[in-house]
């Protein structure tokens, strides 16, 4: 590791180690906070791979708030010249998967949902899939067709059924059991007739987020 980690004693063993914000930096370490995820990963790995201690720092007396990584100051200032370097051609390649990953979301919301009206189709792909939303298009681990399926669920009941007006009287669950059939016969004007076939199959899968929910938002 060089001259730069004279101060920091190597362990046997390495790993990550939890510290407050409020200790003194060991010399020859760097503090980076979090939210990049690029920095962050390979500092994380860099470090732990060379055998130093990996710091994992947090809130005073918090450790379940994680607020950045305390790392070999050498390893920072590569990581951060990477980052540099390649920060145009993740950006193109951020841009090429997300441009891949919405248009695999249209075809498969065209074949489910074939009668569905193509401004309301832009408006479920825009709303279910934004980035960092939370909502149930980015479930990378669901299958794409089971997204598009709840997320024209999500759509459908709260602009085109009276969800929003029932929640004011009742909780979740009880306005969506009491949208149902109304959720049902809408989404049937706009399935596939594979899909009125089965049943609607996405009913289904609501009746499930019900009972135990998707962990997104919709």
């Amino acid at each position: 590791m060089g001259r730069q980690h004279k101060s920091v004693t190597r362990k046997a063993i390495s790993g990550e180690r939890p510290v407050s914000i409020q200790k003194p930096m060991l010399p020859g370490y760097v503090y980076v906070p979090k939210g990049d995820i690029y920095t962050t990963r390979h500092c994380r790995s860099r470090t732990l791979a060379s055998g130093y201690p990996l710091y994992v720092v947090h809130a005073h007396g918090k450790l379940n708030r994680t607020l950045g990584l305390r790392v070999p100051t050498s390893i920072a200032k590569t990581v951060f010249a990477d980052a540099a370097r390649s920060k145009k051609d993740r950006a193109q390649a951020v841009e090429t998967k997300d441009l891949r990953d919405l248009n695999a979301a249209r075809r498969s919301l065209a074949k489910l949902y074939p009668k569905l009206p193509a401004r309301l189709a832009d408006a479920i792909l825009r709303h279910g899939f934004a980035k960092k939303s939370g909502r149930v298009g980015r479930a990378a681990s669901m299958d794409l067709d089971k997204r598009i399926t709840l997320a024209v669920y999500a759509y459908a009941r709260h602009r085109h059924t009276r969800y929003e007006t029932l929640l004011k009287t009742m909780n979740k669950d009880s306005a969506r059991c009491e949208v149902r059939k109304e959720l049902d016969a809408i989404i049937q004007r706009w399935s596939s007739s594979s899909n009125t076939r089965r049943g609607n199959p996405g009913s289904k899968l609501l009746a499930k987020q019900i009972a135990g929910g998707t962990g997104k938002k919709n």
